[in-house]
C-alpha cells in the first residue's frame, strides 16, 4: 500500500463544513486513491474497498460522495456511464506514469450538477470565492521567492521550489541579482508544470538530475533558464545535449532531488 501525505485540514472552514461521515470518508479515499487521486465512484466498489469490515449499506456512501463534491475537495463525474472520483489538488508522490482511472474533462457529466468545463466545481452565483476554496488553495497566489525550506509543500511543490533556488542560483552566479521571471514566479504555475512534465511527459529523476548538472554548469544555459515552462519546452533538446556534453561540479543543492524522491518515495 502507498504511503500518503496527509494535509492538516482541523483548523479549514470549508472542511468543517462536512460531517464526521463524510471526513472520514474521505480520510479512507485518499488512502485508496492512485498515485494520481483516481478512484472508482461506484458506491458498491467504494464500500468493499474503504469499508471493508464495516456493516452497512452502500447506499450510505453516496451522500457523503456528494458533501466533499459539494465543497470542492472531490470532482464526482462519470465517463462511459461509469462512476468515478478524482481527489482535487491530491500532490502525492507518482509512482505510475497513468492514472489506471480515466480524467475528467469538459465532456464528462457531473453526476453533483456542479461542474464547469475545466471539471472542478463551480461557484455558486451568491457564493464568494473564499467559500468554495480551502486554506490550501491561497497557494495559487503564493510566490516561490516567499518560501523557504522549511515551509511544508508536496513533492511537486518541492521540486518546483529546488529548481527555482537552481535558477536563482544559477542567475547569481553570473552577477544577476534581479529577475522579474523568478520574482513573480508562482508556487502553482511551476508545481502544475513540474506535475506535467512528470506524469504526462513522462520525465525520470534521472532525466531531472542530468538536466539539473547541465543547468549549473552550462555557462548559456543556467542564465537563460528561468522558469519550468520553459524548461519543459526545451527539455528533449536540453537532455540530448546535456548527454553529450562531459558533466561535473557541484552546487550548494546537490543532491536536493536525490532527498525529495527518497522522502517521498
Amino acid at each position: 500500500m502507498p504511503n500518503r501525505v496527509l494535509r492538516d485540514w482541523t483548523n479549514s472552514e470549508r472542511f468543517d463544513e462536512l460531517s464526521v461521515e463524510a471526513e472520514i470518508f474521505f480520510t479512507r479515499l485518499i488512502m485508496k486513491a492512485d498515485d494520481f487521486g483516481g478512484f472508482y465512484g461506484n458506491t458498491k466498489l467504494l464500500k468493499s474497498h474503504l469499508y471493508p469490515l464495516k456493516d452497512f449499506s452502500h447506499k450510505k456512501i453516496e451522500p457523503w460522495i456528494l458533501e466533499c463534491a459539494k465543497i470542492g475537495i472531490i470532482i464526482y463525474y462519470k465517463v462511459d456511464d461509469k462512476n468515478y472520483i478524482r481527489i482535487t489538488d491530491f500532490g502525492q508522490r507518482t509512482r505510475i506514469m497513468k492514472s489506471k482511472f480515466p480524467e475528467p474533462s469538459k465532456d464528462s457529466p457531473s453526476i453533483d450538477g456542479h461542474m464547469t468545463d475545466s471539471g472542478r466545481p463551480e461557484t455558486k452565483p451568491n457564493q464568494t470565492e473564499t467559500e468554495t476554496e480551502s486554506e490550501s488553495e491561497t497557494k495559487s497566489e503564493i510566490l516561490l521567492c516567499s518560501l523557504s525550506d522549511e515551509t511544508e509543500l508536496s513533492f511537486y511543490e518541492k521540486i518546483s521550489f529546488a529548481f527555482w533556488k537552481l535558477f536563482k542560483s544559477n542567475l547569481e552566479s553570473t552577477g544577476i541579482t534581479e529577475t522579474t521571471t523568478l520574482n513573480k514566479a508562482k508556487l502553482s504555475n511551476w508545481s502544475s508544470t513540474v506535475r506535467l512534465m512528470i506524469e504526462k511527459d513522462g520525465r525520470t529523476r534521472d532525466e531531472l538530475e542530468v538536466l539539473w548538472k547541465f543547468l549549473q554548469n552550462d555557462p548559456f544555459w543556467k542564465k537563460n533558464i528561468q522558469s519550468m515552462s520553459t524548461l519543459r519546452e526545451k527539455f528533449e533538446s536540453l537532455y540530448l545535449k546535456a548527454k553529450s556534453t562531459p558533466q561535473s561540479g557541484q552546487s550548494e543543492y546537490s543532491g536536493i532531488l536525490k532527498e525529495i524522491y527518497d522522502r517521498y518515495s
